[in-house]
């Protein structure tokens, strides 16, 4: 059971990571003729991967609270907080200073995502 947990959160990290880095492709994205077919395809990766992820962790979870043996407070998963504050205060920075600049908007976007969902994935894995 715990083998399977684990399995289901590396798949749900690759799903994240999918999600995350398809804003990535965003700011490449010519919308002089409207909107091309690769704006769909990055739509549809960013919420497959997104929907997937959240679906495995729920899953994962669910797991977890079967096998849950004692309520033990790890504190490991705090470090990967600092990444999720500091692309959190860069995301404002760029919203007041450069809000034109969709390259800088997306980079963030997807590196503020992704930390969120690594801290999920890391207390997750430390809490097996």
């Amino acid at each position: 059971m715990k083998r399977k947990m684990l399995l289901l959160n590396n798949y749900s990290i690759v799903s994240f990571f999918i999600s995350s880095f398809s804003l990535l492709g965003v700011p490449f994205i010519n919308m002089d003729d409207g909107l091309p077919k690769i704006s769909y395809v990055l739509a549809m990766l960013f919420w497959i991967g997104l929907l997937v992820g959240i679906i495995l962790q729920i899953v994962a979870y669910s797991s977890w609270k079967k096998i849950k043996q004692r309520n033990i407070k790890k504190k490991r998963g705090r470090k990967f907080l600092i990444p999720i504050i500091f692309f959190l205060i860069l995301f404002f920075l760029i919203l007041i200073l450069w809000n034109k600049s969709v390259a800088l908007i997306s980079i963030d976007l997807a590196f503020l995502l992704f930390s969120i969902e690594t801290y999920f994935y890391f207390k997750r894995r430390y809490s097996v």
